[in-house]
């Protein structure tokens, strides 16, 4: 839901909880996915009141980094990353993009990013990407991703350790 505020700001919502450990979750879950600013709000009867009126009790400091996060490695993906354009990408570039075969748009804030395969390990998506480099993408690197959702290749290298 997206709601525009009398102060002139635009705030996105997802979800609606009952309870607050199941609203508590999901926002665990948009965080993982990459929305940095989740966090829970609470209403009653139309308008905005605080957790605390709302009846949610904190059992203890909140950390994100201690909470049990448990991610298949099947699920855990590597890509190159060939290079971010904001516009139309000349034509040259997108025929060697496409010339690349395998090579995906995924639009975002900042433009469009174009992604090149998807590989099971980092040695391979290493490889890949050298090949892409030596192709005329001297600026490509490698990215993780799980469900979909792009990470630094750090990060997938962890997954890929536990």
């Amino acid at each position: 839901m997206v709601i525009k505020g009398d102060d002139g700001l635009t705030r996105y919502y997802t979800g609606s909880f009952t309870e607050a450990n199941p609203a508590a979750q999901h926002k665990v879950q948009m965080l993982l996915k990459g929305f940095d600013g989740a966090f829970l709000v609470a209403f009653r009867e139309g308008k905005r009141v605080s957790m605390k009126e709302a009846g949610a009790k904190l059992t203890g400091p909140e950390d994100l980094r201690t909470l049990p996060v448990s991610i298949s490695k099947d699920k855990v993906r590597y890509r190159v990353q060939v290079g971010t354009f904001v516009g139309n990408v000349p034509t040259d570039v997108m025929e060697q993009l496409i010339g690349l075969g395998e090579v995906q748009p995924i639009t975002d804030a900042d433009g469009v990013r174009y992604f090149y395969g998807s590989f099971a390990d980092r040695a391979s998506a290493d490889e890949a990407k050298v090949a892409v480099q030596t192709k005329g993408f001297p600026d490509a690197f490698v990215v993780g991703t799980v469900n979909g959702h792009i990470i630094p290749a750090a990060e997938a290298d962890g997954l890929m350790k536990e």
